[in-house]
């Protein structure tokens, strides 16, 4: 009787676990504000790889600042002067500036002395006044993004020609001073360059600070999970557990940041390690989703308890040293199960499956094949940073973005002239920080950064005053603001365009070129380069970045969708015609990778930009096209293998029935995920593991690539839409619950009472009009 829902206790009391699973002991606690830095995106750094980035930077910028000292000693020029033209120069010639990791090695390191030099050297002998130095700068803008076509350190020479033009434009450098401004420049190149021969943290490091990391937040989910089965806590369920999906989310997006990508090495370690990681996320948003809810009558105690055991065993495994136990071999779900059970059980399995890659011993076999697969392909590159554009596409854009750096620029100095009588040139740094930063966002997060510049510069300029230009109290603002910046730059692009804006506001004080009537001049002056480049980059030449990636994404998706709904029709269909499966599967593959060459190419734009790393930044985005693809090809294999191999057996006739039906399903998701992707909201998303079919293929090998792909789809809507499955929900349109419509499939009586006849798949699955919101990428 106890299997009985209408005779069962409470589902919400708490139950004692089966005999076989382990003791969860008690959770280690973490509240207040540590609890809440742990789960905030801009301090998970994983690996510890971000603190060494902005130690680096850091380091650099503070010998510089000592250098220039010394330097304005021993030429008896401005000490506050000195120290920040060259701490500046060491900035912004270092590669982790622009998101890169590497140095030039040797000599090779100083060659952007040259274009430094050069750069000063044009700003002494130009003219003052109001027309042409504001001419000057749009075309020294325009030069420093237009070299950056020939890729990697090009991008770096020619900020590094502006940010020299600049700063001696604004310091006045005269040609009696070209001598003091070179050799600022000169020590802050030297000392940026030294600081990036030192050793980088390996890549076995950062690997294992960031699986260890994986593992603990892991356990976290498991362990909230098991709370949230086990007691009556809304509190767990609905906030909890989202925000440590989002931690998890933004772990393994950092991981995938340490790992190349490459375009030929599919069956390599780093792809696979890569897919494994992501696998786990997939696995713990699965198990999120899949939880029976407090209120679901359906489950019984003695159900929910199993369930929750199987939960604990995870969450002990994964705490110890003890592998996470393979539970798809050791246990069976009775068929008489509710299906919201049976699918949380399949959840639950597919999560101990993924997770055993967080095993200690599973951990140092991964970094060591990827150890040895980065050996393989031989030393890493001077720098690893863009390549150079390989179209004639991605070379007509960097000439518009050339451009709008000329326009914004000058005409921020030509209207910011209107306000400073005194010609300081102030709003052509702002403007250009903000065409060089426009790239791949949504509006929202540009308008973000627009408004982080603002106050940064703002915040710069009062901290500045507060200090009483006192140059020591301001250098140590200045090393908190290159700390900052430099730190969150990976994840959080607005947080570093506020920390950057700030910087070179205190960086203007030291230059001494700061009292207290001009501060609202250049808070205003700010204003009006930002919002001009603002402006600029929409209307004049727009390049639409974001338009373009979610394109390059519909593509791969699209192609996936084909290969996979062919290589299925390849398992599924009785034709003999050999030749006529072979040509589709073929065409259907180099479709697919035509798409991804021309997404990677996309791509590889984004992927040094500021908020790459971030949980819906490009690395996010690349993991589930890969894991889709591999998929896809995996059925391809199959589907070649059952086609020209007598010896390997096709699908049972029932298994191509539930395999056409979860064919169906998940078209209706790749649709969905094409809606999404052109900005548009779903009319509905199903969710396939809930599926009959999916439950009667458990374990079949087709059945689960199939499975993973909607779920990989899932997790695609998730980072480029967040809160889309929410919104749109998971196929419960129907004016029936979904346990009902999913229960109308089933035999009767499965739970002692007749249930409702049984109807096909889509029989009612009108969704109506979609009440579904959200805020769609902008362009």
């Amino acid at each position: 009787a106890i299997d009985d829902p209408s005779t069962a206790p409470s589902a919400s009391l708490s139950s004692p676990a089966p005999s076989w699973a382990p003791d969860t002991g008690s959770e280690a606690s973490v509240s207040g504000l540590r609890a809440w830095l742990y789960r905030r995106q801009l301090f998970i750094d994983p690996g510890l790889v971000r603190l060494d980035t902005a130690l680096r930077t850091l380091l650099a910028v503070t010998l510089a600042g000592v250098g220039g000292a010394l330097v304005g000693h021993t030429i008896g020029s401005q000490l506050p002067s000195a120290m920040a033209f060259a701490g500046l120069m060491a900035l912004f010639s270092m590669p982790t500036t622009y998101g890169w990791g590497g140095g030039l090695r040797r000599a090779a390191g100083l060659i952007p002395l040259v274009p430094a030099l050069l750069g000063i050297a044009c700003a002494v002998v130009l003219p003052r006044g109001m027309v042409i130095p504001a001419i000057a700068l749009g075309l020294a803008a325009a030069l420093a993004v237009w070299i950056g076509r020939f890729g990697g350190p090009w991008v770096l020479y020619g900020q590094l020609f502006f940010v020299g033009f600049y700063f001696s434009l604004l310091l006045d450098v005269t040609a009696r001073e070209i001598g003091g401004a070179t050799a600022a420049a000169a020590v802050g190149i030297v000392c940026a360059w030294g600081v990036t021969l030192l050793p980088p943290p390996s890549l076995k490091r950062q690997l294992v600070g960031g699986l260890t990391q994986l593992r603990e937040r892991v356990e976290l989910v498991v362990s909230l999970a098991l709370d949230a089965l086990t007691y009556d806590d809304e509190q767990i369920r609905e906030k909890r557990l989202s925000q440590e999906l989002t931690a998890v989310k933004n772990t393994i997006a950092a991981i995938a940041g340490m790992l190349p990508w490459e375009a030929d090495d599919s069956y390599s370690a780093i792809p696979r390690l890569r897919s494994e990681v992501f696998a786990v996320q997939v696995a713990v948003e699965a198990v999120i989703r899949e939880l029976p809810s407090d209120t679901d009558r359906t489950i019984t105690v003695l159900q929910r308890s199993m369930l929750s055991g199987e939960l604990a065993a995870i969450s002990a495994a994964l705490r110890s040293s003890v592998p996470v136990p393979e539970l798809r071999q050791t246990d069976t779900v009775p068929a008489d199960w509710p299906v919201s059970a049976r699918v949380a059980h399949e959840a639950i399995l597919e999560l101990a499956s993924a997770a055993r890659v967080l095993h200690v011993d599973a951990i140092a076999e991964a970094i060591s094949a990827v150890s040895a697969a980065a050996s393989a392909t031989g030393p890493e590159p001077v720098v690893l940073s863009p390549r150079r554009p390989s179209d004639a596409q991605a070379a007509q854009a960097n000439t518009r973005r050339a451009v709008q750096a000329a326009l914004s620029s000058g005409l921020a100095v030509y209207f910011g002239s209107f306000f400073s009588t005194a010609h300081q040139y102030w709003a052509a740094m702002p403007a250009h920080q903000t065409i060089m930063g426009w790239t791949g966002l949504t509006m929202r997060k540009s308008l973000e950064r627009i408004f982080a510049t603002i106050i940064g510069a703002t915040l710069g300029f009062q901290l500045a005053l507060a200090v009483e230009h006192d140059p020591i109290r301001t250098y140590v603002f200045i090393a908190v603001a290159v700390f900052m910046m430099a730190f969150s730059r990976a994840v959080a692009s607005s947080w570093s365009a506020l920390w950057q804006s700030m910087l070179i506001a205190l960086s203007y004080d030291l230059l001494g070129k700061l009292n207290i009537e001009s501060v609202d001049s250049r808070i205003l002056e700010t204003a009006i380069g930002v919002v001009l480049a603002a402006l600029i980059s929409l209307l004049v030449l727009p390049l639409r970045p974001r338009r373009q990636l979610m394109r390059g994404i519909s593509g791969c998706v699209d192609a996936i969708s084909s290969l996979t709904s062919v290589a299925l029709q390849g398992l599924t269909s009785a034709s003999d015609d050999l030749a006529a499966i072979e040509s589709r599967l073929t065409e259907a593959e180099q479709r697919l990778n035509r798409a991804l060459d021309e997404f990677t190419a996309r791509a590889d734009t984004t992927t040094f930009t500021a908020g790459a790393q971030g949980r819906h930044g490009i690395q996010s985005q690349r993991m589930p096209i890969a894991a889709l693809a591999a998929g896809a090809r995996a059925l391809t294999t199959d589907a070649r293998a059952v086609a020209l191999d007598a010896t390997t057996s096709g699908p049972t006739a029932a298994a191509q029935a539930d395999l056409l039906e979860l064919s169906e399903a998940t078209d209706v998701n790749f649709q969905a995920t094409l809606a999404v992707l052109a900005a548009q909201s779903p009319e509905r998303i199903l969710d396939v593991q809930s599926l009959p079919a999916a439950l009667r293929l458990s374990g079949d090998t087709r059945g689960e690539v199939l499975l993973h792909i909607n779920q990989n789809l899932l997790s695609l809507i998730s980072s480029v839409q967040p809160g889309q499955t929410e919104a749109t929900g998971l196929s419960r349109t129907d004016s029936r619950s979904l346990k009902d419509q999913l229960l109308a499939r089933l035999p009767h009586g499965i739970h002692g009472s007749p249930g409702p006849a049984p109807r096909e798949v889509g029989a009612e699955d009108d969704p109506g009009p979609s009440d579904a919101s959200s805020d769609n990428p902008g362009d």
